[in-house]
């Protein structure tokens, strides 16, 4: 569920934008939507919060293959980190989250996806111009050109 430009609760300053997410939102595709529908079209992005549920990934490099760990229940959103690049014409988002549950375990990897539990406050640090990425065959990742 992704709120258009006007219903996003943001806080500008100085070119950066601070976009607040309310609980249930999705936090990728938010941090996506957001970015395609004020035209930023590459940034770098940081945030914390608080998740109640999420998906996140480890690379394998040596197999080119994620491995997947689905979490639920609510989970601190110690830190978020990762930028929006241009593929394909569009932002994606390429982000890392470092995740904590009720014994303060942590957990870290790419992060697919997350519902917001609490709140989100995320940084959108736009770059200014678009950096874009493609496929790299020898690495099995879309890199930055």
């Amino acid at each position: 569920m992704s709120k258009s430009p006007e219903e996003s609760d943001t806080h500008e300053h100085h070119g950066e934008i601070l976009l607040v997410l309310s609980r249930g939102e999705e936090v990728v595709s938010s941090i996506v939507s957001y970015c395609q529908m004020t035209g930023i079209e590459s940034a770098w992005i940081s945030g914390l919060g608080s998740v109640q549920e999420a998906n996140i990934a480890y690379y394998e490099l040596d197999k080119k293959k994620y491995h997947h760990k689905k979490m639920t229940g609510t989970l601190e959103l110690a830190n978020l980190v990762g930028n929006i690049t241009i593929m394909d014409n569009k932002p994606i988002a390429h982000l890392h989250a470092v995740l904590s549950d009720q014994s303060m375990k942590t957990y870290g990897g790419h992060l697919n996806s997350a519902t917001v539990g609490a709140t989100c406050e995320i940084l959108i640090n736009p770059f200014g111009h678009a950096i874009e990425r493609e496929p790299n065959q020898e690495i099995g990742l879309n890199l930055i050109k």
